[in-house]
């Protein structure tokens, strides 16, 4: 292989060679014009029910953690894919799954990583979803879990 396949670089940085966590994270590559969550919720509906983004172009080898595969594989994540040119937007780091808009402008938002712990997420996302509705008939709020 050549070198191209080894290096791929954002902004300065080499992908091979950052830490795991931050490759996980991909700050540096996430629009800037979603709203920030300061606990990891849905900063719009504060709903837990939410999908992660993955940027492909983090991972060129292959190296991507198992629990970022088995988000994807239980539809908890996606993986964004850098080659798509035409209406490609800076990714958010979720998409909201709950009460927002379905596009990515409307339900994507960024976290405040010095406020969230990664693990914390990571295993959350890992977790059936808790969603809590209001009853109109009682006006009260039920929570239940949706087993995924």
């Amino acid at each position: 292989m050549d070198q191209s396949t080894y290096e791929a670089f954002m902004g300065g940085t080499e992908v091979y060679a950052m830490d795991m966590d931050d490759k996980v994270k991909g700050v540096h590559l996430r629009g800037t014009k979603y709203t920030v969550s300061q606990d990891g919720l849905c900063p719009r509906c504060g709903n837990s029910n939410r999908l992660y983004v993955i940027l492909d172009k983090l991972f060129p080898m292959g190296d991507m953690p198992e629990i970022l595969h088995t988000l994807i594989a239980k539809g908890r994540a996606i993986l964004w894919s850098s080659q798509e040119k035409e209406g490609y937007r800076d990714p958010p780091t979720f998409l909201c799954r709950g009460f927002c808009p379905p596009d990515p402008l409307g339900a994507g938002f960024n976290v405040n990583w010095d406020n969230v712990s990664l693990n914390q997420i990571l295993e959350s996302l890992d977790k059936p979803v808790q969603v809590c509705n209001l009853s109109h008939q009682s006006f009260g709020y039920f929570c239940f879990a949706l087993l995924q």
